[in-house]
């Protein structure tokens, strides 16, 4: 994850990974090293959630050192 979040050189990169429908595991990774949190990487991560799956209505992401974020 961190080569691509150096490879795409943006000033963070967020990478999802699906648990069940509506649960994924988040992080989000800087050109250097992982971010604590990045709220635009959140919603952008969650628009394109929602665009894949209408059927859904909320989001949780888990996330290691935060716990769960309900979207």
């Amino acid at each position: 994850m961190q080569n691509i979040a150096l490879e795409n050189n943006l000033s963070e990169t967020s990478f999802a990974r699906k648990i069940n429908d509506q649960n994924y595991e988040l992080k989000w990774f800087s050109p250097v090293n992982e971010v604590q949190f990045c709220g635009y990487g959140t919603l952008a991560t969650s628009f394109i959630i929602f665009r894949n799956q209408p059927e859904i209505e909320t989001v949780v992401f888990h996330v290691a050192h935060l716990g769960e974020i309900f979207i």
